[in-house]
């Protein structure tokens, strides 16, 4: 199940036509990234093709005790091969909130698509 938050990036991210290039609560093993443990990362949207994680972060994420889950996750995606983007996810009540998502998603959006335009050339 999707947040609010990845849902509205999810409705945009498909409005540009990335539906089909991701998935959602993509599960990894801990124990596959060697953590001592049984349990699962869930990739917020996981573009297989890139090795990519798009992490949507509510306001949650800025406390300290889940900063720092963040970081040893991270590390753990990045140590396997992993590339981790978070867009901050504050709500979107203002104009000012709304244009900074879309900002983010299109600061994304580039990423993704330079990493396409250089498989397709490969």
């Amino acid at each position: 199940m999707l947040s609010y938050g990845e849902q509205m990036v999810k409705n945009i991210l498909d409005s540009l036509g990335y539906e089909g290039l991701y998935i959602t609560n993509f599960p990894v093993r801990k124990k596959e990234l060697g953590l001592a443990n049984d349990a699962c990362y869930f990739l917020d949207f996981y573009f297989e093709q890139f090795k990519l994680d798009l992490e949507i972060d509510g306001i949650q994420h800025t406390q300290p005790e889940y900063a720092e889950k963040d970081r040893i996750r991270d590390e753990a995606l990045i140590r396997n091969g992993f590339e981790v983007i978070r867009i901050p996810w504050r709500g979107n009540r203002t104009k000012e909130q709304q244009k900074k998502l879309l900002s983010d998603i299109e600061a994304f959006c580039s990423v993704l698509a330079q990493r396409r335009s250089a498989s397709f050339g490969s």
